[in-house]
């Protein structure tokens, strides 16, 4: 939980836009899990802790997955 903190303080000291490119090992959909069975509760505080950072999930191909701050999303969508 020491990331999902120190990337909340990042985040509320700015309005800037800013990426994370990671595997968080950590899914939040049945569809994303290989290997193991999926965690309902894990996927619910992994899809909270991305709300709490104001990212986005953006499509992939492949084995990445890639998060965007909504800063990022609304200027690139409405320009």
């Amino acid at each position: 939980m020491d990331l999902w903190n120190n990337l909340r303080d990042i985040c509320s000291f700015s309005n800037k836009p800013w990426m994370l490119i990671g595997d968080f090992n950590d899914t939040m959909l049945p569809s994303e899990q290989r290997g193991s069975e999926f965690d309902q509760n894990r996927a619910t505080i992994f899809a909270q802790n991305i709300d709490d950072c104001r990212l986005l999930c953006l499509d992939h191909v492949g084995a990445c997955s890639l998060y965007l701050s909504q800063e990022s999303w609304w200027s690139k969508r409405d320009s």
